[in-house]
C-alpha cells in the first residue's frame, strides 16, 4: 500500500501533535482522505532479491468530481517462492478502498477500508556452531524437503483488514471537529512443530549439535560433524522421519471428549503443526476539536475510546498423517498426580483434536483505554510554543475459554480487573535566534499502564497477575539547534529519556530448577540518551551532500526483582532475587553513522551513494545470568565468571548502498525507473544482533550458546511505474 499510504504528516519526538495528544517517539498520520489524492492512474512492477521477488501495485484516484465525490483504489501483490533464505517464500496482497462525499461546504464524509492477507515462511535464527556448520549464515532449521518440495514449519498468517469513517466538520473559519470511528478484525497465526511422547524434532537441537558431545564422545562428535558438513539436508527437517513416527501410533481413548462409554480409536500423532493464533477485534472512536483563538494562539481538545479483544489460541493445522491428538499436558502428566491436572480443559476431558480444532489455551485478553487530551500553541515573532496534557483510563481482565486441570479455579470465565489512572503533560518552545539559527526544546512527563502480555505470569493457563503491578513512569526531554541557509541545513540534538518501574514475563524451561517456568521481573529502570546530528549541504546545483550520525548509550538504569513460579503448579520458586543489571546495554546500534552524495541532473535523472557505520552494537542479555545464585554455583576458580556476566559486543561495520533514478515525461505519460542496491560489497559476516538464550547452564555456557542475526548480503530493488 506505499502509493496508498503516501500522504502523511510524520511527527518526530515530544512535538505539538495536530491529530492526537502524541507520545515520546512521535506520531505519524496518514491521510486517506480519496479528494487528497492526485487524480489519475499509476502502475508500478518491482523485482528485488530480498523476502519477496516481484511486486505489482496499481492505484487510481477520480479527485474531487463535480458530484461532489472522491473515490481512490489501491492494490498489489508482493510474491516470490523463495526469498533470500533458503525455505522460506511470500505471498501478500493488499487492498485498499477510499470514498468521500463533501456534503456542504461545511461537512464532509469520509470512508476508508484497507488489508493485508500475508502468508510468508519464517526464518530461523541459530547459534554461531550451526552457522559454521552448514557454512550459511543464514541457515534456516525450519524447512526441510517433503515429497521432493521444500517445506516450512513456521508460516506465518495474517489478515486485519481496518474500517474507518470520518465527519469533518468546519465549524467556521476560526474553528473545525474531526470525528472518526475505526473498526479493525481479523486473524493472526503461526505455525510451528509439536509433539508428545516423542524425541525434540528440531534439527539444530543441542543434543543434535556435535559440541554436545564433544568431550564426552569423541566418536558420537566426529559422526555428527561429518553429516552436519557433508551431508546438504541432515541440518533440515526430516519430513518423512515424522509422518512415519506417526504411522504406527495406534491408541485407544476411553472416555473421549468427556462423555462416559466414548471410545475412539486410531493413529494417534506424536508430531503434529499447530497454528498459535492471535486474532483480534478493536473498536475505536476518536474526537478532536480545533480553534484559532487569535493569529497566535490555536487550541486544541480531544477524547479517545479503545476498545480491543485479542484471541489468544491454538489450532490444529496438520496432523502429519495421523487421525487425531490427544488435549492433554505431558509435562503435567508427568510431574502431577491426578489425571485431572493434565487435562487442558476439565470442560471437555480427553479432548480428541483433529484438524481445525482448537486446543492447549484458549482465552480472550479484555483491554478498554480512554482517554481526555486537551493543547494549546502558540506563535511569535521570536518565539513558538505549546502545551499539552492528557488522562487516560485503563482496564484489562483474560477471559478464560479453557477450565484448565492444573489451576481450575483460576482459568475459566472473566478474571479480575485490572484498572490504572494514568495522566502526562508535556511543553516546548522554539527560540528563532534569526532566520537562519534556532533553538527548540521539549519536555515530558507521563505515566504508562502495563501491557496486558507483561501482566500475567501465564496467561495462557491462568490469572495470575505479576506481584505488586504497577504503572510505569517516563520522563523525555530533548534540545535541538537548528541551522538553515541557501548552502547548508543542520540540525543538533541532545536528547535524554528515563523509563521506571518497568515489568517483564518470559517463560522458559529452566534447567537449575528443572521445570517450565514464568519469570517475571519488576522495577526495571531504563535510560536513552545521546546525541544526534544531520547535515545537508549543497554544494552546486546538481550536487547534495548529506551527513548524519548519532551515538547514546541505552542502559538498564536499576537492579530488579526477579520472582520465578513454577508453569505446573504455581509454586513460588524463587522470590524477589535481585537482577545486577544496572548498566548493562540494551540491544541494538547505539552508535551510528551515514555519508552520503546525490547528483541531479536537469535532465530529470540522478544517481548516488552512501556509506554507513555501525557500532556499540551489544547482544540482548538474559538477566538470569546476573545473579548471586549463578555466580554462586560457580567453584572458587571457575573461569567463567567473566564469560557469566560479560556482555558481548559485536564488532563494528560498515556498508555502501547505491540509487539511481531516471523519468520520461511523453505526452501526458510519465515513467519512472529506480534501482537500490543495499550492502554493494556483498559482506555476509556482519551480525546485527543476537540474544542470550534463557534456556542456560551456569556451569557449562557453551551449551546453551547465544543466538545471532546475520544482514544479508548483497540485494537490488528496481522499481518501475507508469503513470498518467
Amino acid at each position: 500500500m506505499n502509493d496508498a499510504t503516501r500522504n502523511k504528516v510524520v511527527e518526530s519526538g515530544i512535538t505539538a501533535n495536530q491529530v492526537n495528544y502524541g507520545g515520546i517517539g512521535g506520531a505519524t498520520n496518514i491521510i486517506t482522505r480519496a479528494s487528497s489524492y492526485r487524480k489519475g492512474v499509476k502502475a508500478t512492477y518491482s523485482l528485488t532479491n530480498r523476502s519477496y521477488r516481484n511486486r505489482l501495485m496499481l492505484i487510481a484516484s477520480t479527485g474531487m468530481m463535480e458530484n461532489g465525490v472522491a473515490v481512490t483504489f489501491s492494490g498489489s501483490r508482493r510474491w516470490s517462492q523463495e526469498g533470500y533464505v533458503q525455505g522460506t517464500f511470500y505471498d501478500a496482497w493488499s487492498y485498499f478502498f477510499s470514498a468521500e462525499k463533501k456534503i456542504s461546504e461545511a461537512h464532509s464524509l469520509s470512508f476508508t477500508i484497507f488489508g493485508a492477507p500475508t502468508v510468508r515462511g519464517k526464518q530461523s535464527v541459530a547459534t554461531q556452531e550451526a552457522y559454521d556448520l552448514t557454512d550459511n549464515h543464514y541457515y534456516n532449521s525450519y524447512w526441510g524437503y517433503q515429497d521432493g518440495e521444500k517445506r516450512n514449519s513456521r508460516v506465518s498468517n495474517y489478515h486485519k483488514p481496518m474500517m474507518m469513517l470520518n465527519h469533518f466538520w468546519k465549524i467556521d473559519e476560526k474553528s473545525k471537529l474531526t470525528t472518526g470511528y475505526g473498526y479493525s478484525f481479523g486473524r493472526g497465526g503461526s505455525t510451528a512443530l509439536n509433539w508428545y511422547n516423542a524425541q525434540d524434532p528440531r534439527p539444530d537441537y543441542y543434543r543434535y549439535l556435535p559440541s554436545y558431545y564433544d568431550t564426552k564422545d569423541p566418536d558420537e562428535y566426529n559422526r555428527l560433524y561429518n553429516l552436519w558438513t557433508t551431508n546438504d539436508d541432515y541440518g533440515q527437517l526430516n519430513w518423512d522421519f515424522l509422518y512415519f513416527a506417526n504411522s504406527d501410533e495406534y491408541d485407544r481413548i476411553e472416555n473421549a471428549d468427556g462423555q462416559d462409554g466414548n471410545t475412539v480409536e486410531g493413529i494417534r500423532s506424536k508430531y503434529i503443526i499447530e497454528e498459535r493464533r492471535n486474532d483480534h477485534s478493536r473498536s475505536t472512536i476518536n474526537s478532536q476539536y480545533d480553534r484559532d483563538v487569535n493569529e497566535h494562539i490555536k487550541v486544541s481538545a480531544g477524547v479517545n475510546v479503545d476498545l480491543y479483544k485479542g484471541y489468544h489460541f491454538k489450532e490444529m493445522s496438520d496432523l502429519l498423517g495421523g487421525d487425531f491428538w490427544l488435549d492433554v499436558d505431558q509435562f503435567a502428566e508427568r510431574d502431577l498426580p491426578e489425571w485431572e491436572d493434565a487435562q487442558s480443559d476439565l470442560n471437555h476431558t480427553n479432548n480428541i483434536i483433529e484438524v481445525g480444532d482448537r486446543f492447549g489455551y484458549d482465552y480472550t485478553a479484555n483491554v478498554n483505554t480512554y482517554s481526555l487530551y486537551g493543547q494549546s500553541e502558540f506563535t511569535y515573532s521570536k518565539v513558538d510554543g505549546y502545551l499539552g496534557a492528557n488522562a487516560t483510563y485503563t482496564e484489562f481482565w483474560r477471559t478464560g475459554n479453557m477450565k484448565n486441570g492444573k489451576f481450575p479455579d483460576e482459568s475459566y470465565g472473566d478474571s479480575e480487573k485490572q484498572q490504572f489512572i494514568n495522566y502526562g503533560v508535556k511543553g516546548g518552545a522554539t527560540y528563532k535566534i534569526t532566520g537562519r539559527h534556532i533553538i527548540t526544546a521539549n519536555g515530558t512527563f507521563l505515566t504508562r499502564a502495563p501491557n496486558f502480555r507483561n501482566s500475567y505470569l501465564s496467561a495462557r493457563t491462568r490469572d495470575h497477575v505479576v506481584e505488586g503491578l504497577t504503572s510505569e513512569t517516563i520522563y523525555s526531554g530533548d534540545v535541538s539547534y537548528h541551522f538553515r541557509s541557501p548552502y547548508i541545513k543542520g540540525r543538533l540534538t541532545y536528547y535524554y529519556t528515563e523509563f521506571k518501574d518497568g515489568v517483564s514475563v518470559r517463560s522458559f524451561y529452566h534447567d537449575d530448577l528443572r521445570t517450565f517456568v514464568n519469570y517475571s521481573m519488576t522495577g526495571i529502570d531504563k535510560l536513552h540518551t545521546g546525541m544526534e546530528l544531520g547535515l545537508e549541504a549543497k554544494v552546486s546545483p546538481t550536487i547534495t551532500l548529506t551527513g548524519m550520525a548519532g551515538t547514546g548509550e541505552f542502559i538498564y538504569n536499576s537492579r530488579p526483582e526477579v520472582t520465578i513460579v513454577a508453569d505446573n503448579n504455581s509454586e513460588v520458586l524463587v522470590d524477589s532475587k535481585t537482577v545486577y543489571i544496572k548498566n548493562f546495554r540494551m540491544s541494538g546500534p547505539q552508535t551510528v553513522g551515514s555519508f552520503g552524495a546525490k547528483y541531479f541532473s536537469p535532465k530529470y535523472w540522478s544517481v548516488g551513494a552512501s556509506i554507513n557505520y555501525i557500532d556499540n552494537v551489544y547482544i540482548n542479555i538474559n538477566p538470569e545470568r546476573r545473579t548471586d545464585d549463578a555466580l554462586n554455583r560457580l567453584y572458587v576458580e571457575d573461569p567463567q565468571p567473566d564469560m557469566l556476566f560479560e556482555q558481548q559486543r559485536f564488532h563494528d561495520y560498515y556498508t555502501i548502498d547505491l540509487f539511481g533514478y531516471k523519468s520520461w515525461k511523453i505526452k501526458d505519460y510519465y515513467i519512472n525507473v529506480s534501482v537500490n542496491v543495499n550492502n554493494l560489497l556483498n559482506r555476509t559476516d556482519i551480525i546485527t544482533g543476537g540474544f542470550e538464550q534463557y534456556r542456560y547452564n551456569a556451569k557449562d555456557l557453551n551449551k546453551f550458546p547465544n543466538k545471532y542475526f546475520y544482514m544479508y548480503g548483497r540485494t537490488y530493488f528496481v522499481n518501475l511505474s507508469f503513470r498518467f
